[in-house]
């Protein structure tokens, strides 16, 4: 079964983002309604199939102050037993039963950025956050599933700024507290405080 969910900390989304998200929610549900396949079979430890970035240039912050470019992060899954995701809202005993085993969630992103001549992971406010997606299906369904995650990354435009190339290290985990791959995603330009 393909499902396509949407997540992450949005600031700010613009219209093209919200329509391409609409059209792969449309498909989603028109592939599950009209196709009957054999189920496929995944390890039930998560996987990202891929990882890509889509980049939203000069997108005017939520205040109308001033320009930012939105970094959409976008991860192709699978997962065997299809346990991935948390229940909104989230409980205390979810987030401590993640956090002492390992201080993350159930997704995690850490920030490259090139600078003299190699990439340097750096502070990411995005991940030090609880970051979680929501789960992917109800408490008595169960088997393969394959998606896509989104998350979305805002990098403003300040009066001294300077644009580096980014690049993002994803790892996911089930509720069994199996660790996916890490991925990468390709590198973009962003701006970043002088």
């Amino acid at each position: 079964m393909r499902i396509t969910f949407i997540t992450g900390k949005c600031k700010s989304m613009n219209n093209r983002i919200l329509l391409y998200n609409f059209i792969q929610i449309l498909y989603a549900v028109s592939m599950l309604t009209s196709a009957c396949t054999k189920e496929p079979s995944y390890s039930e430890i998560p996987q990202i199939v891929k990882a890509s970035t889509r980049v939203y240039k000069y997108m005017s912050t939520p205040a109308g102050r001033g320009l930012q470019d939105s970094v959409l992060l976008i991860l192709d899954i699978r997962d065997g037993d299809g346990n991935l995701g948390i229940n909104s809202p989230l409980s205390s005993e979810d987030i401590n039963r993640f956090l002492s085993n390992g201080d993350w969630t159930n997704y995690k992103v850490t920030t490259f950025r090139f600078i003299n001549n190699k990439f340097e992971k750096i502070e990411s406010p995005v991940s030090r956050d609880v970051l979680f997606f929501p789960a992917l299906t109800s408490s008595n369904s169960i088997g393969a599933k394959e998606g896509i995650l989104y998350l979305n990354k805002i990098f403003v435009y300040v009066k001294n700024y300077v644009m580096y190339p980014t690049k993002f290290q994803i790892q996911i985990r089930d509720n069994n507290l199996n660790e996916s791959n890490i991925a990468e995603t390709d590198t973009v330009t962003v701006p970043y405080p002088k």
